[in-house]
């Protein structure tokens, strides 16, 4: 589909990357545009696109599900500029994008699914979508720098066999930055938000498909990558879903200590819960601390856990609504630790840990992109820099109960990074655009504090903010309410009203109505995981 017009009077689409006018064209044009009321025609043409720009994705049949060999996906690999805003540059990188065709046929919509690591992260939600909107074609991409994308590794140091296994540990930061140095030099900072943006953008513009509505849907990371799209390409897109959201001025500098909030508020709901309280005393959060010293002075030494470990797990486990609510029983098992308790906590960890096949081990090497957009974009924020940080990461890691504890070695790695500097960073897109915003009030990975700033700048008509108090980092699918028939999932319904007419009105009543946190459980998610019929016992 052609690009839709843009409006050379907005700064920030005045200023964008390669894919406007030039500055003094756009200025020559503002007297005319002013005067006259009219668009400007934003064709390719008239962007002024990098002479490399691709024009039409050339597709062929793949897996909707990586290395399954089931057909039921098209795939295409597109060389884009490697920096979009430098005409004169030649090099180029591979970007790879994926799409599921409608079921019926003749599409009215395209629905991108945006992350960091895209055909991964979305594979089980493109075959939910397929069916979900039938008349929908549902895309994702492969973020520069990763998966079947060039992928920006550090071989020796994400290899399996490494001292870190897949992970880039302290003792390898250095020896990984020698190598990307190398190999990558100035290109290093060509693999950041702004540049990947431009990607989608010409990803769009290559799909080949006219007079559909387009839709896109950020979740975490993406939730960024979309909104730094929206500062070049406020218009080219129909509507916006955002789930778990990084607002433009994100920072994982202060992460432990926002996980850490969560899970207090967490044993806090376990006190006020009839069953939860019952197991863990009145004072959950004393229970829990003191559990911790156990651990730490060698109590159930079977599970192989030391304070560290277990600080680590708690805030992988709060990730989404369920495991967070298994989190109290875990405790609970690991407090009285007889030997079905600990083949129950084996089967949970296993389950709810280290379920599936990692990123890595399908060729979806992430970290050192990661830490490179980490480093330069998502680290420095005017208001973390003024903490502390010796004094906050060694006070979070005396007296955290759920936290990662990598603030130092982040910390560390951010002076010795080859960051790069980009002028979109930290900014607000201006759009008029339809947008469904969801954020869990107990997400530990993109904090509920972080987010509210986007209610504030993205609050016109159809622009909808929707904070779901019991939701971690994934609220589509968790967000149950009682209907008359039985239990519906208010953001997942909310979500497909959206997609169907994204400029009807919203009855968000639903989201008051969201039940808390299940205690109790229940015996078929109970039996997936601790393979016993109860959260609690094993009888």
């Amino acid at each position: 589909m052609a690009m839709k017009k843009l409006d050379c009077r907005r700064s920030l689409v005045c200023s964008m990357v390669a894919l406007v006018f030039l500055v003094t064209a756009c200025t020559e044009l503002d007297a005319e545009i002013a005067s006259t009321g009219q668009l400007l025609d934003a064709t390719a043409e008239g962007l002024g696109l990098h002479p490399m720009t691709p024009t039409n994705a050339h597709w062929q049949p793949c897996s909707l599900y990586i290395n399954a060999n089931d057909g039921r996906a098209e795939c295409a690999t597109l060389e884009m500029p490697l920096f979009w805003d430098n005409p004169d540059d030649f090099r180029t990188t591979s970007v790879f994008v994926k799409r599921v065709r409608a079921l019926s046929g003749v599409a009215q919509k395209q629905i991108w699914m945006l992350s960091m690591m895209g055909g991964f992260d979305f594979q089980a939600a493109l075959d939910y979508f397929h069916y979900a909107f039938p008349t929908a074609d549902i895309y994702t991409f492969d973020h520069r720098g990763v998966g079947n994308s060039d992928a920006l590794v550090c071989p020796d140091q994400e290899a399996i066999a490494s001292d870190g296994g897949e992970t880039i540990t302290e003792n390898e930061i250095r020896d990984c930055i020698d190598h990307l140095t190398l190999v990558y030099g100035d290109a290093l900072g060509a693999y950041g938000t702004t540049f990947a943006a431009m990607d989608l953008a010409a990803l769009i513009d290559a799909s080949g498909e006219a007079d559909q509505d387009v839709i896109l849907y950020g979740a975490s990371y993406g939730s960024y990558l979309v909104q730094r799209y929206l500062q070049f390409f406020p218009d080219q897109s129909d509507a916006i879903v955002l789930e778990c959201i990084a607002p433009p001025d994100f920072s994982t500098k202060l992460d432990d200590l926002f996980g850490n909030l969560v899970g207090r508020h967490l044993l806090s709901l376990c006190a006020d819960d009839e069953i939860c309280s019952q197991k863990l005393g009145p004072n959950p959060h004393q229970t829990v601390r003191a559990l911790y010293q156990k651990i730490a002075n060698g109590h159930c030494p079977e599970l192989g856990l030391d304070k560290a470990a277990l600080q680590f797990a708690s805030l992988r486990l709060l990730h989404n609504q369920t495991t967070a609510s298994l989190l109290m029983p875990m405790f609970y098992r690991m407090d009285r630790c007889n030997e079905s308790d600990r083949a129950a906590l084996n089967r949970f960890w296993n389950v709810a840990l280290f379920g599936g096949p990692s990123p890595t081990s399908l060729g979806y090497h992430h970290q050192a992109l990661h830490f490179n957009v980490r480093y330069s974009e998502l680290w420095a924020h005017p208001l973390y820099d003024l903490f502390n940080l010796d004094r906050l990461y060694l006070k979070l890691e005396q007296r955290c109960l759920f936290c990662f504890g990598q603030g130092p070695m982040h910390a560390s790695n951010y002076e010795l990074w080859p960051r790069y500097n980009d002028p979109h960073d930290n900014q607000w897109a201006m759009t008029d655009q339809p947008m469904l915003m969801f954020q869990g009030m107990m997400d530990p990975y993109t904090p509920y504090p972080q987010s509210r700033s986007v209610a504030l700048n993205y609050d016109g008509p159809g622009q909808n903010y929707l904070a779901f108090r019991y939701a971690g980092h994934q609220v589509v699918g968790a967000s149950p309410y009682l209907t008359e028939n039985g239990v519906g999932y208010c953001a997942a319904e909310l979500l497909m009203g959206f997609i169907h007419d994204p400029t009807a009105a919203i009855d968000a009543s639903c989201v008051s109505r969201v039940l808390p946190h299940n205690f109790a459980g229940d015996p078929a998610t109970s039996q997936f995981f601790f393979n016993t019929p109860d959260y609690w016992e094993n009888e």
